[in-house]
């Protein structure tokens, strides 16, 4: 089934419905301050072409920078940033704001590196959770719902083999399963829009089940914080 026909239906299942994206409860040691040259494209919402909505926002942005070394010299004092490899690519992410003690982003921008043209944002993810990575994957998750036992939104990243798109690999929205509620989304999106559809509820939680054991083994990203 292609991508293109999911994100039909998924829009014609979440009408009137909105993603909440804010790291509730989140300890910040300061707000990262955008740079000013890197935000080279205004890009609104309804250009985005991804069935997470305000977690995921796609990015085409050429930077003025040709290296990601330059990109993290331009940062400012405060600025968090690391370099990950995601399918194989070297990737640097600059968090945006929400950065904890810990040293673990919520929101991030993803920027990639390749030869004949500057340095690329490609996307930006925003959740609830700490971004974690696995196997060249970045593993995320927003919460709905409050108590011991929230319902979850579950969201996979990698970036293509040109190093042009961030890819969403898996989107998974438990967030009625357990009230008997909507559930929906896919896993295993490939670059060219290939995907399985979730079929039912017992579709959706053998998949919550898989996407759950590999953010177990997911490691949370540990930022350098600039000048610190």
């Amino acid at each position: 089934m292609k991508k293109s026909v999911m994100k039909l239906l998924v829009g014609l299942a979440t009408t009137g419905m909105l993603m909440a994206t804010g790291a509730i409860g989140v300890q910040s040691i300061g707000v990262i301050e955008a740079v000013g040259s890197v935000e080279t494209v205004e890009y609104k919402m309804e250009s985005n072409e991804n069935p997470g909505y305000q977690s995921f926002i796609i990015h085409n942005e050429e930077t003025d920078y040709k290296y990601f070394s330059d990109l993290e010299k331009s940062l400012k004092k405060g600025n968090a940033y690391a370099r990950v490899k995601l399918n194989g690519r070297t990737v640097l992410l600059v968090g945006r704001d929400n950065i904890d003690f810990d040293r673990h982003a919520y929101h991030v921008k993803v920027y990639t590196e390749k030869s004949g043209r500057n340095v690329k944002c490609i996307g930006e993810l925003y959740f609830d959770d700490p971004i974690r990575i696995y196997d060249g994957v970045l593993y995320c998750r927003n919460a709905f719902g409050s108590g011991p036992q929230p319902e979850f939104v579950y969201e996979s990243f990698y970036v293509s083999d040109n190093g042009e798109r961030l890819i969403e690999k898996d989107y998974i929205n438990a967030a009625g399963i357990k009230d008997g509620g909507l559930y929906y989304g896919y896993t295993n999106c490939n670059e060219r829009g290939n995907f399985h559809s979730l079929s039912g509820k017992e579709d959706a939680e053998k998949a919550i089940s898989k996407f759950n054991e590999k953010l177990k083994k997911a490691k949370m990203i540990e930022f350098n914080i600039k000048g610190m």
